[in-house]
Protein backbone atom coordinates (compact mmCIF):
# COMPACT_ATOMS: atom_id res chain seq x y z
CA UNK A 1 0.00 0.00 0.00
CA UNK A 2 1.17 3.51 -0.71
CA UNK A 3 0.12 7.07 -1.11
CA UNK A 4 -2.14 8.24 -3.93
CA UNK A 5 -0.49 9.27 -7.11
CA UNK A 6 0.29 12.98 -7.20
CA UNK A 7 1.42 15.24 -10.00
CA UNK A 8 5.18 15.55 -10.34
CA UNK A 9 7.47 17.53 -12.65
CA UNK A 10 8.79 14.24 -14.06
CA UNK A 11 8.20 10.53 -13.54
CA UNK A 12 10.44 9.13 -10.78
CA UNK A 13 13.80 7.67 -11.71
CA UNK A 14 13.05 4.44 -9.86
CA UNK A 15 10.48 3.65 -12.54
CA UNK A 16 13.19 3.86 -15.21
CA UNK A 17 15.38 1.46 -13.23
CA UNK A 18 12.45 -0.91 -12.77
CA UNK A 19 11.67 -0.88 -16.50
CA UNK A 20 15.26 -1.63 -17.47
CA UNK A 21 15.63 -4.44 -14.94
CA UNK A 22 12.39 -6.11 -15.97
CA UNK A 23 13.23 -5.85 -19.68
CA UNK A 24 16.71 -7.27 -19.06
CA UNK A 25 15.25 -10.13 -17.01
CA UNK A 26 12.94 -11.25 -19.82
CA UNK A 27 15.55 -11.00 -22.58
CA UNK A 28 18.65 -12.08 -20.59
CA UNK A 29 18.50 -15.63 -21.97
CA UNK A 30 19.24 -14.30 -25.46
CA UNK A 31 22.80 -13.48 -24.34
CA UNK A 32 23.59 -17.19 -24.72
CA UNK A 33 22.18 -17.45 -28.25
CA UNK A 34 24.54 -17.77 -31.24
CA UNK A 35 24.20 -16.10 -34.61
CA UNK A 36 21.28 -17.64 -36.49
CA UNK A 37 22.12 -19.03 -39.91
CA UNK A 38 18.90 -17.53 -41.24
CA UNK A 39 20.05 -14.01 -42.25
CA UNK A 40 22.64 -13.55 -39.47
CA UNK A 41 25.25 -15.49 -41.45
CA UNK A 42 24.71 -13.49 -44.64
CA UNK A 43 23.93 -10.13 -43.09
CA UNK A 44 26.61 -10.12 -40.39
CA UNK A 45 29.02 -13.07 -40.21
CA UNK A 46 29.90 -13.21 -43.94
CA UNK A 47 29.19 -9.58 -44.83
CA UNK A 48 32.35 -7.98 -46.28
CA UNK A 49 30.90 -4.49 -45.82
CA UNK A 50 31.44 -4.83 -42.09
CA UNK A 51 35.19 -5.07 -42.46
CA UNK A 52 35.90 -1.44 -43.39
CA UNK A 53 34.78 2.05 -42.37
CA UNK A 54 34.81 2.93 -46.08
CA UNK A 55 31.44 1.17 -46.30
CA UNK A 56 29.84 4.19 -44.63
CA UNK A 57 29.99 6.05 -47.91
CA UNK A 58 28.26 3.17 -49.66
CA UNK A 59 25.47 3.11 -47.11
CA UNK A 60 24.64 6.80 -47.54
CA UNK A 61 25.15 6.92 -51.30
CA UNK A 62 22.76 4.00 -51.56
CA UNK A 63 24.94 1.84 -53.80
CA UNK A 64 24.39 -1.09 -51.47
CA UNK A 65 21.94 0.46 -49.01
CA UNK A 66 23.42 -1.36 -46.07
CA UNK A 67 22.55 -4.75 -47.56
CA UNK A 68 25.19 -7.49 -47.65
CA UNK A 69 27.39 -7.44 -50.71
CA UNK A 70 26.61 -10.21 -53.13
CA UNK A 71 22.95 -10.60 -52.12
CA UNK A 72 21.59 -8.24 -54.76
CA UNK A 73 22.74 -7.35 -58.23
CA UNK A 74 20.38 -4.50 -58.91
CA UNK A 75 19.27 -1.46 -56.95
CA UNK A 76 17.76 -2.69 -53.68
CA UNK A 77 14.27 -1.78 -52.42
CA UNK A 78 15.70 -0.48 -49.12
CA UNK A 79 17.59 2.66 -48.23
CA UNK A 80 18.70 2.31 -44.60
CA UNK A 81 22.14 3.90 -44.15
CA UNK A 82 21.75 4.40 -40.39
CA UNK A 83 20.98 0.71 -39.97
CA UNK A 84 24.08 -0.17 -41.97
CA UNK A 85 26.11 2.21 -39.81
CA UNK A 86 24.79 0.62 -36.61
CA UNK A 87 25.68 -2.88 -37.82
CA UNK A 88 29.15 -1.75 -38.90
CA UNK A 89 29.72 -0.10 -35.52
CA UNK A 90 28.67 -3.27 -33.70
CA UNK A 91 31.08 -5.32 -35.74
CA UNK A 92 33.97 -2.94 -35.17
CA UNK A 93 33.37 -2.89 -31.41
CA UNK A 94 32.21 -6.48 -30.76
CA UNK A 95 33.67 -8.47 -33.64
CA UNK A 96 31.75 -11.72 -34.07
CA UNK A 97 30.88 -12.34 -30.43
CA UNK A 98 27.09 -12.89 -30.49
CA UNK A 99 26.64 -12.31 -26.74
CA UNK A 100 27.88 -8.73 -27.15
CA UNK A 101 25.59 -8.17 -30.15
CA UNK A 102 22.66 -9.38 -28.06
CA UNK A 103 23.73 -7.11 -25.20
CA UNK A 104 23.84 -4.10 -27.54
CA UNK A 105 20.38 -5.01 -28.83
CA UNK A 106 18.99 -5.20 -25.29
CA UNK A 107 20.52 -1.85 -24.37
CA UNK A 108 19.15 -0.15 -27.47
CA UNK A 109 15.74 -1.70 -26.86
CA UNK A 110 15.86 -0.51 -23.26
CA UNK A 111 16.66 2.98 -24.52
CA UNK A 112 13.55 2.88 -26.70
CA UNK A 113 11.45 1.68 -23.74
CA UNK A 114 12.67 4.64 -21.63
CA UNK A 115 11.98 7.08 -24.45
CA UNK A 116 8.43 5.76 -24.77
CA UNK A 117 8.05 6.02 -20.98
CA UNK A 118 9.04 9.68 -21.20
CA UNK A 119 6.86 10.23 -24.28
CA UNK A 120 3.76 8.79 -22.60
CA UNK A 121 4.34 11.06 -19.62
CA UNK A 122 4.75 14.09 -21.87
CA UNK A 123 1.45 13.32 -23.61
CA UNK A 124 -0.55 12.69 -20.44
CA UNK A 125 1.40 14.22 -17.52
CA UNK A 126 0.44 11.07 -15.57
CA UNK A 127 3.04 8.88 -13.92
CA UNK A 128 0.84 5.77 -13.94
CA UNK A 129 0.08 6.03 -17.66
CA UNK A 130 3.77 6.50 -18.45
CA UNK A 131 4.82 3.46 -16.42
CA UNK A 132 2.01 1.20 -17.64
CA UNK A 133 2.61 2.18 -21.27
CA UNK A 134 6.30 1.38 -21.05
CA UNK A 135 5.69 -1.92 -19.24
CA UNK A 136 3.22 -3.16 -21.84
CA UNK A 137 5.52 -2.05 -24.66
CA UNK A 138 8.68 -3.55 -23.14
CA UNK A 139 7.15 -6.96 -22.47
CA UNK A 140 4.87 -7.45 -25.46
CA UNK A 141 5.67 -10.75 -27.26
CA UNK A 142 5.35 -9.15 -30.71
CA UNK A 143 8.74 -7.53 -30.09
CA UNK A 144 10.76 -10.71 -29.56
CA UNK A 145 11.52 -11.15 -33.26
CA UNK A 146 13.03 -7.67 -33.29
CA UNK A 147 15.09 -8.08 -30.10
CA UNK A 148 16.09 -11.74 -29.59
CA UNK A 149 17.12 -12.25 -33.23
CA UNK A 150 20.30 -10.32 -34.03
CA UNK A 151 19.32 -9.44 -37.62
CA UNK A 152 15.94 -8.14 -36.43
CA UNK A 153 17.58 -6.35 -33.51
CA UNK A 154 19.80 -4.48 -35.96
CA UNK A 155 16.70 -2.69 -37.27
CA UNK A 156 13.67 -2.45 -34.98
CA UNK A 157 15.14 -1.16 -31.69
CA UNK A 158 17.11 1.42 -33.65
CA UNK A 159 14.19 2.85 -35.59
CA UNK A 160 11.90 2.84 -32.55
CA UNK A 161 14.42 4.67 -30.35
CA UNK A 162 15.02 7.37 -32.96
CA UNK A 163 11.28 7.55 -33.73
CA UNK A 164 10.34 8.19 -30.09
CA UNK A 165 13.21 10.63 -29.68
CA UNK A 166 12.00 12.58 -32.71
CA UNK A 167 8.47 12.84 -31.33
CA UNK A 168 9.83 13.91 -27.94
CA UNK A 169 11.88 16.63 -29.63
CA UNK A 170 8.70 17.87 -31.30
CA UNK A 171 6.88 17.98 -27.94
CA UNK A 172 9.80 19.89 -26.43
CA UNK A 173 9.62 22.36 -29.31
CA UNK A 174 5.90 22.84 -28.58
CA UNK A 175 6.79 23.81 -25.02
CA UNK A 176 9.30 26.56 -25.74
CA UNK A 177 9.19 27.21 -29.49
CA UNK A 178 12.98 26.97 -29.70
CA UNK A 179 14.45 26.76 -33.20
CA UNK A 180 17.02 24.35 -31.77
CA UNK A 181 14.37 21.79 -30.85
CA UNK A 182 12.70 22.22 -34.22
CA UNK A 183 16.02 21.44 -35.89
CA UNK A 184 16.59 18.46 -33.58
CA UNK A 185 13.12 17.14 -34.42
CA UNK A 186 13.83 17.48 -38.15
CA UNK A 187 17.22 15.77 -37.92
CA UNK A 188 15.83 12.91 -35.84
CA UNK A 189 13.04 12.48 -38.38
CA UNK A 190 15.65 12.11 -41.11
CA UNK A 191 17.62 9.69 -38.93
CA UNK A 192 14.49 7.61 -38.35
CA UNK A 193 13.80 7.49 -42.10
CA UNK A 194 17.40 6.43 -42.63
CA UNK A 195 16.81 3.58 -40.17
CA UNK A 196 13.72 2.00 -41.73
CA UNK A 197 10.78 2.87 -43.97
CA UNK A 198 8.40 2.45 -41.02
CA UNK A 199 9.53 5.90 -39.87
CA UNK A 200 7.51 7.47 -42.68
CA UNK A 201 4.74 7.53 -40.05
CA UNK A 202 6.68 9.97 -37.83
CA UNK A 203 6.13 13.22 -39.78
CA UNK A 204 2.49 12.24 -40.35
CA UNK A 205 1.91 11.71 -36.62
CA UNK A 206 3.71 14.92 -35.66
CA UNK A 207 1.60 16.99 -38.05
CA UNK A 208 -1.57 15.18 -36.94
CA UNK A 209 -0.76 15.97 -33.31
CA UNK A 210 -0.01 19.60 -34.13
CA UNK A 211 -3.39 19.95 -35.88
CA UNK A 212 -5.37 18.13 -33.16
CA UNK A 213 -3.90 20.01 -30.22
CA UNK A 214 -3.47 23.49 -31.68
CA UNK A 215 -5.55 24.99 -28.86
CA UNK A 216 -2.68 24.36 -26.45
CA UNK A 217 -0.46 26.76 -28.37
CA UNK A 218 -0.57 30.48 -27.79
CA UNK A 219 -3.30 31.90 -30.09
CA UNK A 220 -1.02 34.53 -31.63
CA UNK A 221 1.51 31.92 -32.65
CA UNK A 222 -0.70 29.00 -33.74
CA UNK A 223 -0.57 29.50 -37.49
CA UNK A 224 3.08 30.51 -37.58
CA UNK A 225 4.23 27.57 -35.47
CA UNK A 226 2.08 25.10 -37.38
CA UNK A 227 3.56 26.39 -40.61
CA UNK A 228 7.08 26.02 -39.18
CA UNK A 229 6.70 22.36 -38.19
CA UNK A 230 4.94 21.41 -41.43
CA UNK A 231 7.51 23.19 -43.58
CA UNK A 232 10.49 21.67 -41.77
CA UNK A 233 9.09 18.12 -41.96
CA UNK A 234 8.07 18.47 -45.61
CA UNK A 235 11.60 19.64 -46.40
CA UNK A 236 13.11 16.64 -44.57
CA UNK A 237 10.78 14.18 -46.30
CA UNK A 238 11.56 15.76 -49.68
CA UNK A 239 15.29 15.43 -49.00
CA UNK A 240 14.90 11.79 -47.97
CA UNK A 241 12.75 11.05 -51.03
CA UNK A 242 15.39 12.57 -53.30
CA UNK A 243 18.16 10.52 -51.70
CA UNK A 244 16.04 7.36 -51.74
CA UNK A 245 15.13 7.66 -55.41
CA UNK A 246 18.79 8.19 -56.24
CA UNK A 247 19.73 5.12 -54.23
CA UNK A 248 16.98 2.67 -55.18
CA UNK A 249 15.56 4.09 -58.41
CA UNK A 250 12.06 4.65 -56.98
CA UNK A 251 10.21 5.58 -53.81
CA UNK A 252 8.50 2.18 -53.68
CA UNK A 253 9.97 -0.77 -55.56
CA UNK A 254 7.41 -3.02 -57.22
CA UNK A 255 6.99 -6.77 -57.42
CA UNK A 256 5.68 -7.73 -60.85
CA UNK A 257 3.12 -10.17 -59.41
CA UNK A 258 1.51 -7.56 -57.13
CA UNK A 259 -0.43 -4.49 -58.19
CA UNK A 260 -1.54 -1.55 -56.09
CA UNK A 261 -5.07 -2.93 -56.37
CA UNK A 262 -3.85 -6.18 -54.80
CA UNK A 263 -2.22 -4.20 -52.01
CA UNK A 264 -5.43 -2.26 -51.27
CA UNK A 265 -7.50 -5.44 -51.23
CA UNK A 266 -5.02 -7.22 -48.95
CA UNK A 267 -4.40 -4.37 -46.49
CA UNK A 268 -7.61 -4.94 -44.43
CA UNK A 269 -6.75 -8.61 -43.86
CA UNK A 270 -3.21 -7.68 -42.81
CA UNK A 271 -4.56 -4.99 -40.47
CA UNK A 272 -6.82 -7.51 -38.75
CA UNK A 273 -3.95 -10.00 -38.27
CA UNK A 274 -1.74 -7.31 -36.73
CA UNK A 275 -4.57 -6.29 -34.41
CA UNK A 276 -5.22 -9.90 -33.42
CA UNK A 277 -1.56 -10.48 -32.59
CA UNK A 278 -1.43 -7.25 -30.59
CA UNK A 279 -4.46 -8.18 -28.50
CA UNK A 280 -3.82 -11.95 -28.32
CA UNK A 281 -0.06 -12.47 -28.80
CA UNK A 282 0.10 -16.24 -28.70
CA UNK A 283 1.27 -18.27 -30.52
CA UNK A 284 3.63 -16.17 -32.60
CA UNK A 285 6.13 -17.24 -35.26
CA UNK A 286 8.38 -15.76 -37.89
CA UNK A 287 6.09 -16.58 -40.83
CA UNK A 288 2.36 -16.65 -41.42
CA UNK A 289 0.13 -17.71 -44.30
CA UNK A 290 -0.81 -14.31 -45.76
CA UNK A 291 -1.61 -14.67 -49.48
CA UNK A 292 -2.59 -11.58 -51.46
CA UNK A 293 -6.31 -10.89 -51.83
CA UNK A 294 -6.67 -10.71 -55.61
CA UNK A 295 -10.45 -10.16 -55.79
CA UNK A 296 -12.84 -8.05 -53.72
CA UNK A 297 -15.03 -11.04 -52.90
CA UNK A 298 -15.55 -13.51 -50.09
CA UNK A 299 -14.93 -13.47 -46.37
CA UNK A 300 -11.17 -12.82 -46.74
CA UNK A 301 -12.00 -9.36 -48.08
CA UNK A 302 -15.34 -8.25 -46.64
CA UNK A 303 -14.95 -9.40 -43.02
CA UNK A 304 -11.59 -7.61 -42.54
CA UNK A 305 -12.98 -4.58 -44.40
CA UNK A 306 -15.88 -4.32 -41.95
CA UNK A 307 -13.43 -4.47 -39.01
CA UNK A 308 -11.25 -1.77 -40.56
CA UNK A 309 -14.27 0.47 -41.17
CA UNK A 310 -15.38 -0.04 -37.57
CA UNK A 311 -11.86 0.81 -36.32
CA UNK A 312 -11.80 3.92 -38.50
CA UNK A 313 -15.23 4.99 -37.21
CA UNK A 314 -14.09 4.50 -33.61
CA UNK A 315 -10.97 6.53 -34.32
CA UNK A 316 -12.97 9.41 -35.84
CA UNK A 317 -15.41 9.38 -32.92
CA UNK A 318 -12.54 9.44 -30.43
CA UNK A 319 -10.75 12.24 -32.28
CA UNK A 320 -13.84 14.40 -31.76
CA UNK A 321 -14.83 13.32 -28.24
CA UNK A 322 -11.52 12.17 -26.71
CA UNK A 323 -8.69 13.59 -28.84
CA UNK A 324 -5.79 11.88 -27.04
CA UNK A 325 -7.40 8.42 -27.29
CA UNK A 326 -8.24 9.15 -30.92
CA UNK A 327 -4.66 10.19 -31.60
CA UNK A 328 -3.33 6.94 -30.11
CA UNK A 329 -5.73 4.91 -32.28
CA UNK A 330 -4.48 6.95 -35.22
CA UNK A 331 -0.90 6.20 -34.15
CA UNK A 332 -1.54 2.45 -34.56
CA UNK A 333 -3.18 2.90 -37.95
CA UNK A 334 -0.65 5.36 -39.39
CA UNK A 335 2.41 3.49 -38.11
CA UNK A 336 1.20 0.31 -39.82
CA UNK A 337 0.75 2.16 -43.12
CA UNK A 338 4.33 1.69 -44.39
CA UNK A 339 4.07 -2.09 -43.91
CA UNK A 340 1.00 -2.13 -46.17
CA UNK A 341 2.78 -0.10 -48.84
CA UNK A 342 5.77 -2.45 -48.57
CA UNK A 343 3.63 -5.38 -49.72
CA UNK A 344 4.13 -3.99 -53.22
CA UNK A 345 7.85 -4.77 -53.09
CA UNK A 346 8.17 -7.72 -50.70
CA UNK A 347 8.38 -11.37 -51.68
CA UNK A 348 5.43 -13.49 -50.44
CA UNK A 349 6.94 -14.86 -47.22
CA UNK A 350 8.16 -11.40 -46.15
CA UNK A 351 4.81 -9.60 -46.45
CA UNK A 352 3.92 -9.99 -42.79
CA UNK A 353 6.12 -10.08 -39.70
CA UNK A 354 5.24 -9.13 -36.14
CA UNK A 355 8.29 -6.88 -36.04
CA UNK A 356 6.69 -4.61 -38.66
CA UNK A 357 4.36 -3.40 -35.88
CA UNK A 358 7.27 -2.49 -33.59
CA UNK A 359 6.56 1.25 -33.57
CA UNK A 360 2.81 0.98 -34.12
CA UNK A 361 2.36 -1.06 -30.96
CA UNK A 362 3.36 1.95 -28.86
CA UNK A 363 0.05 3.62 -29.70
CA UNK A 364 -2.02 0.68 -28.46
CA UNK A 365 0.13 0.34 -25.32
CA UNK A 366 -0.43 3.99 -24.39
CA UNK A 367 -4.15 3.66 -25.13
CA UNK A 368 -4.38 0.55 -22.95
CA UNK A 369 -2.64 2.42 -20.14
CA UNK A 370 -5.27 5.16 -20.38
CA UNK A 371 -8.00 2.52 -20.08
CA UNK A 372 -6.29 0.91 -17.08
CA UNK A 373 -6.08 4.29 -15.39
CA UNK A 374 -9.88 4.61 -15.58
CA UNK A 375 -10.66 1.35 -13.79
CA UNK A 376 -13.01 1.74 -10.80
CA UNK A 377 -11.52 3.08 -7.57
CA UNK A 378 -11.29 0.40 -4.85
CA UNK A 379 -10.84 3.06 -2.15
CA UNK A 380 -7.23 2.12 -1.48
CA UNK A 381 -3.92 2.45 -3.24
CA UNK A 382 -1.14 0.10 -4.22
CA UNK A 383 2.41 1.23 -5.06
CA UNK A 384 1.09 4.79 -5.06
CA UNK A 385 -1.59 4.10 -7.69
CA UNK A 386 -5.26 3.15 -7.61
CA UNK A 387 -5.39 -0.48 -6.51
CA UNK A 388 -7.56 -1.72 -9.41
CA UNK A 389 -5.28 -0.08 -11.97
CA UNK A 390 -2.13 -1.36 -10.26
CA UNK A 391 -3.43 -4.94 -9.94
CA UNK A 392 -4.62 -5.08 -13.56
CA UNK A 393 -1.31 -3.68 -14.81
CA UNK A 394 0.70 -6.10 -12.67
CA UNK A 395 -1.36 -9.02 -13.99
CA UNK A 396 -0.81 -7.99 -17.59
CA UNK A 397 2.88 -7.45 -16.89
CA UNK A 398 3.30 -10.99 -15.55
CA UNK A 399 1.32 -12.58 -18.40
CA UNK A 400 3.16 -10.67 -21.11
CA UNK A 401 6.52 -11.28 -19.43
CA UNK A 402 5.97 -15.05 -19.32
CA UNK A 403 4.76 -15.18 -22.92
CA UNK A 404 7.72 -13.09 -24.09
CA UNK A 405 10.23 -15.23 -22.20
CA UNK A 406 8.78 -18.35 -23.86
CA UNK A 407 8.86 -16.62 -27.23
CA UNK A 408 12.47 -15.49 -26.77
CA UNK A 409 13.49 -19.09 -26.05
CA UNK A 410 12.37 -20.02 -29.55
CA UNK A 411 15.20 -17.92 -31.02
CA UNK A 412 18.06 -19.89 -29.45
CA UNK A 413 18.82 -21.68 -32.77
CA UNK A 414 17.62 -22.06 -36.33
CA UNK A 415 15.97 -25.36 -35.42
CA UNK A 416 13.95 -23.93 -32.52
CA UNK A 417 12.98 -20.90 -34.62
CA UNK A 418 11.64 -23.12 -37.42
CA UNK A 419 9.85 -25.41 -34.96
CA UNK A 420 8.25 -22.44 -33.23
CA UNK A 421 7.09 -21.07 -36.57
CA UNK A 422 5.53 -24.43 -37.51
CA UNK A 423 3.61 -24.50 -34.22
CA UNK A 424 2.45 -20.91 -34.68
CA UNK A 425 1.24 -21.50 -38.24
CA UNK A 426 0.80 -25.22 -38.99
CA UNK A 427 -0.59 -24.44 -42.46
CA UNK A 428 2.41 -22.33 -43.56
CA UNK A 429 4.79 -24.05 -46.00
CA UNK A 430 7.70 -21.66 -45.46
CA UNK A 431 8.90 -22.82 -42.00
CA UNK A 432 8.49 -26.47 -42.99
CA UNK A 433 10.70 -25.90 -46.01
CA UNK A 434 13.35 -24.21 -43.88
CA UNK A 435 13.12 -27.02 -41.35
CA UNK A 436 13.57 -29.47 -44.22
CA UNK A 437 16.71 -27.61 -45.27
CA UNK A 438 18.01 -27.81 -41.71
CA UNK A 439 17.52 -31.59 -41.62
CA UNK A 440 19.21 -31.97 -45.01
CA UNK A 441 22.17 -29.64 -44.40
CA UNK A 442 22.78 -29.91 -40.64
CA UNK A 443 21.68 -33.45 -39.88
CA UNK A 444 22.20 -35.04 -43.29
CA UNK A 445 18.72 -36.54 -42.96
CA UNK A 446 17.52 -36.36 -46.58
CA UNK A 447 14.54 -38.64 -45.93
CA UNK A 448 13.17 -36.34 -43.20
CA UNK A 449 13.79 -33.33 -45.46
CA UNK A 450 11.89 -34.92 -48.35
CA UNK A 451 9.01 -35.78 -46.02
CA UNK A 452 8.71 -32.16 -44.88
CA UNK A 453 8.99 -30.92 -48.47
CA UNK A 454 6.14 -33.19 -49.58
CA UNK A 455 3.91 -31.97 -46.73
CA UNK A 456 4.62 -28.37 -47.78
CA UNK A 457 3.66 -29.21 -51.39
CA UNK A 458 0.41 -30.78 -50.21
CA UNK A 459 -0.36 -27.59 -48.29
CA UNK A 460 0.40 -25.32 -51.24
CA UNK A 461 0.34 -27.28 -54.52
CA UNK A 462 0.04 -24.09 -56.58
CA UNK A 463 3.02 -22.26 -55.07
CA UNK A 464 6.44 -22.33 -56.66
CA UNK A 465 8.64 -22.28 -53.55
CA UNK A 466 7.75 -25.77 -52.19
CA UNK A 467 8.42 -27.24 -55.64
CA UNK A 468 11.71 -25.35 -55.88
CA UNK A 469 12.95 -26.55 -52.49
CA UNK A 470 11.71 -30.09 -53.14
CA UNK A 471 13.57 -30.12 -56.45
CA UNK A 472 16.82 -29.10 -54.76
CA UNK A 473 16.35 -31.77 -52.09
CA UNK A 474 15.65 -34.44 -54.71
CA UNK A 475 18.84 -33.49 -56.54
CA UNK A 476 20.78 -33.68 -53.26
CA UNK A 477 19.37 -37.17 -52.70
CA UNK A 478 20.73 -38.29 -56.09
CA UNK A 479 17.51 -37.92 -58.11
CA UNK A 480 18.76 -35.14 -60.37
CA UNK A 481 16.18 -35.83 -63.10
CA UNK A 482 13.32 -35.64 -60.60
CA UNK A 483 14.77 -32.43 -59.20
CA UNK A 484 14.92 -30.85 -62.64
CA UNK A 485 11.30 -31.76 -63.32
CA UNK A 486 10.19 -30.08 -60.09
CA UNK A 487 12.12 -26.92 -60.97
CA UNK A 488 10.59 -26.85 -64.45
CA UNK A 489 7.16 -27.11 -62.82
CA UNK A 490 8.09 -24.24 -60.47
CA UNK A 491 9.07 -22.09 -63.47
CA UNK A 492 5.72 -22.75 -65.10
CA UNK A 493 3.89 -21.71 -61.91
CA UNK A 494 5.95 -18.55 -61.33
CA UNK A 495 7.84 -17.49 -64.46
CA UNK A 496 8.82 -14.14 -62.90
CA UNK A 497 10.79 -15.65 -59.98
CA UNK A 498 14.56 -15.98 -60.48
CA UNK A 499 15.28 -18.84 -58.05
CA UNK A 500 13.89 -21.76 -60.14
CA UNK A 501 15.88 -20.61 -63.19
CA UNK A 502 19.05 -20.39 -61.11
CA UNK A 503 18.47 -23.82 -59.57
CA UNK A 504 17.76 -25.52 -62.89
CA UNK A 505 20.71 -23.85 -64.61
CA UNK A 506 23.00 -24.89 -61.75
CA UNK A 507 21.90 -28.51 -62.05
CA UNK A 508 22.54 -28.51 -65.78
CA UNK A 509 25.92 -26.80 -65.40
CA UNK A 510 27.02 -29.36 -62.79
CA UNK A 511 26.47 -32.12 -65.34
CA UNK A 512 28.57 -30.22 -67.89
CA UNK A 513 25.56 -29.18 -69.97
CA UNK A 514 26.59 -25.49 -70.08
CA UNK A 515 24.69 -24.57 -73.25
CA UNK A 516 21.39 -25.85 -71.84
CA UNK A 517 22.06 -23.97 -68.58
CA UNK A 518 22.62 -20.72 -70.45
CA UNK A 519 19.47 -21.30 -72.51
CA UNK A 520 17.39 -21.70 -69.33
CA UNK A 521 18.71 -18.42 -67.95
CA UNK A 522 18.21 -16.56 -71.23
CA UNK A 523 14.58 -17.72 -71.37
CA UNK A 524 14.03 -16.23 -67.95
CA UNK A 525 15.72 -12.87 -68.50
CA UNK A 526 12.80 -11.23 -70.40
CA UNK A 527 10.17 -12.28 -67.83
CA UNK A 528 11.72 -12.29 -64.34
CA UNK A 529 11.46 -9.31 -61.99
CA UNK A 530 15.24 -9.28 -61.34
CA UNK A 531 16.80 -9.96 -64.76
CA UNK A 532 20.25 -8.69 -63.82
CA UNK A 533 20.73 -11.68 -61.52
CA UNK A 534 20.19 -14.10 -64.40
CA UNK A 535 22.38 -12.04 -66.72
CA UNK A 536 25.24 -12.19 -64.20
CA UNK A 537 24.80 -15.94 -63.86
CA UNK A 538 24.98 -16.37 -67.64
CA UNK A 539 28.37 -14.65 -67.62
CA UNK A 540 29.60 -16.85 -64.77
CA UNK A 541 28.54 -20.07 -66.51
CA UNK A 542 30.08 -18.96 -69.79
CA UNK A 543 33.34 -18.19 -67.98
CA UNK A 544 33.32 -21.67 -66.40
CA UNK A 545 32.51 -23.24 -69.76
CA UNK A 546 35.36 -21.36 -71.42
CA UNK A 547 37.75 -22.53 -68.71
CA UNK A 548 36.58 -26.13 -69.08
CA UNK A 549 37.05 -26.07 -72.86
CA UNK A 550 40.52 -24.49 -72.71
CA UNK A 551 41.77 -26.83 -69.98
CA UNK A 552 44.17 -29.55 -71.28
Amino acid sequence: MGQPETASPAPPLKHAVFLLLLTALVYAQSLAFPFIRYDDTTFIVNNPQLRSWSSLGLFFSGKDSGEPLGTVTQKPPFYRPLQGTWVLLNYKVFGLHPALWHLAAMLLYGCGVLLLWRLAWKLTQETFVALASALLYALHPMHTEGVAWISGASVEPLVSAVFFAGFLAYLRWREDGSAVWLAVCSLLTLAALWSKETAAALPVLIIAHALLFRSQMEPTHRTRRLFAIVLSLVAIVALYARLRVGATGSLVASHTAQSWADVLRTAPAMFVIYLKHALWPFPLGNWYDTPMVTAATGARFYVPLVIVVAFAALTLWALVRKPLAGFLLLWWLVALGPSFVAMRSLIPWERFHDRYAFVALAGLCMLTALVLRRLPDLKFNLFGFKAASAIATATLTVLLGVLTALQVNGWRSDFTMYEQAVRACPTCPRPRLLLAGWYANQRGDIHKALELDRVAIQMSPDRWEPLYVYGLTLAASGDRRGGMNELIHAIHLAPSEVEPYLGLADMLARTGNFDAAVQVLQRGIPVVDRPQILQDQVLKIQAVQKGAVSAP
